[in-house]
């Protein structure tokens, strides 16, 4: 009989509790948003606001007219003060550390996401948890991916990315309540 480690069997558990608060899992699924060394699709019903204010990437993602994440990608994010200590996850492809303060009228959540390569930007991703957005907020993570440059152009995304599942898995708990 074939056993299964906490590790392995935890993101098929939390997984499951997406249907749960009717939130798709789209890491299966292609990407439609693509950025330096990352990507991601966009939830159903959302789009997508794309600016270069200087030298780094901001992708604001919106429900209706209202947006409700907004996605850094550089060299020098500017990092959030928070009193609460951050949850880190040490990932195949870099660290992740997400900072979650309720604190505020609505709750906020902060992201960095460092890859382990030399050279590699840095993401951001900062979001209201409110609940009129939480699916497509689950659902957009879920999708997020580390991609890489390929010799003859464009960029390798796999769909097996490691940080769906990680930043999924920080959401889920609470967006099942």
């Amino acid at each position: 009989m074939p056993t299964f480690s906490a590790k392995r069997l935890l993101p098929l558990l939390l997984l499951s509790l997406i249907t749960t608060v009717d939130a798709k899992d789209l890491s299966k699924y292609p990407c439609t948003v693509f950025g330096v060394d990352v990507c991601f699709r966009l939830p159903a019903g959302t789009h997508v606001d794309y600016s270069t204010p200087a030298d780094f990437d901001l992708y604001k993602v919106s429900k209706d007219t209202k947006p409700f994440a907004t996605i850094y990608i550089g060299n020098a994010p500017q990092i959030v003060e928070s009193s609460v200590a951050p949850g880190i996850i040490e990932s195949t492809s870099g660290t992740i550390k997400v900072y979650r303060d309720g604190a505020a009228p609505v709750e906020t959540l902060n992201i960095y996401i460092t890859r382990k390569e030399k050279d590699a930007v840095t993401v951001h991703i900062s979001a209201d948890l409110n609940s009129s957005t939480r699916n497509e907020l689950v659902e957009l993570l879920s999708s997020l991916r580390p991609c890489k440059a390929i010799r003859s152009g464009g960029q390798k995304c796999p769909l097996n990315a490691a940080w769906s599942r990680e930043l999924t898995a920080e959401l889920i708990p609470r967006a099942a309540r």
